[in-house]
């Protein structure tokens, strides 16, 4: 027959008691202020391959919001470019609103009848995937060594 040996399961539960709530918080806050910067990169650096830079107005202006915490409670950002196109007067889709760089980023990714778009925000999607797992597992490794998991 098997022998399992326990030793060290209740230091190894409350250790992992203590990463949850609060610290489970600062990690997910840790987890995406990193995943913003690297977002940010990746959008930009899709932007320049793309061929997307005339004035600059746009790759200047990518940006991620503030984590948030949904309806569900999960923690989300977006990473996008912000902010109203200075030369677009009006939206032709959207009446009389301003045109705004996401908007811009839209109609260059997806195309439109005279334009064939780019894809190029899956190009950055595709591209952030693998720092940003990276990212989370130091991340996530520091915080087993700080509580004495690893």
């Amino acid at each position: 027959m098997a022998k399992i040996d326990t030793s060290g399961i209740d230091e190894l539960c409350k250790a992992l008691e203590n990463l949850s709530g609060a610290g489970a918080d600062a990690i997910a806050d840790e987890f995406l202020i990193k995943a913003g910067k690297i977002g940010v990169e990746q959008w930009r650096a899709a932007i320049q391959r793309a061929g997307h830079v005339q004035t600059g107005g746009m790759l200047r202006k990518v940006g991620a919001t503030k984590p948030k915490r949904s309806k569900d409670g999960s923690l989300a950002l977006e990473v996008y470019p912000k902010g109203k196109h200075p030369t677009a007067k009006e939206s032709r889709s959207y009446g009389s609103a301003p045109m705004t760089y996401a908007g811009v980023a839209f109609a260059l990714n997806y195309g439109n009848s005279n334009l064939q778009g780019s894809r190029f925000v899956q190009a950055a999607e595709a591209a952030m995937e693998k720092p940003i797992q990276e990212a989370c597992e130091e991340i996530m490794d520091k915080y087993l060594k700080k509580e004495g998991l690893t």
